[in-house]
């Protein structure tokens, strides 16, 4: 029981002579606490701290927002009007005519080698 007394009338005398928390002098503690012999403009100020430990300091694990569930996208002209798709049937079709244009020597329908319809190539 002596020993307990001992510890605590210590950390009693040290508490009455230093404040409950201790402003650090770490260079990147924007409330640190500048020694009195040196001139103001010499060190960083508070801004620029912090601007540099946001730099150096990583992002946060789970602050990005988490996607919801697929939404349903409504069948409208606005978001589908506009599309280079294309039905299989009307593709065969297509493929068909351009082999019968390019049989025919009278008639040009564009450079052929820049035609790219998945084997329809010369």
């Amino acid at each position: 029981m002596g020993k307990k007394s001992q510890g605590l009338k210590k950390a009693g005398r040290k508490a009455a002579h230093l404040p409950a928390f201790q402003r650090g002098s770490s260079s990147t503690n924007p409330d640190r606490k500048l020694p009195d012999n040196k001139k103001k403009g010499f060190y960083r100020s508070k801004s620029t701290i912090k601007l540099l430990n946001l730099y150096k300091s990583k992002p946060q694990q789970g602050k990005e927002p988490q996607p919801t569930a697929p939404a349903r996208i409504q069948p409208d002209r606005r978001w589908f009007g506009n599309t280079r798709v294309i039905d299989q049937s009307k593709l065969s079709l297509f493929r068909e005519a351009l082999s019968q244009a390019d049989n025919n020597p009278y008639r040009c329908d564009g450079d052929a080698p820049r035609r790219d319809l998945q084997g329809s190539r010369r």
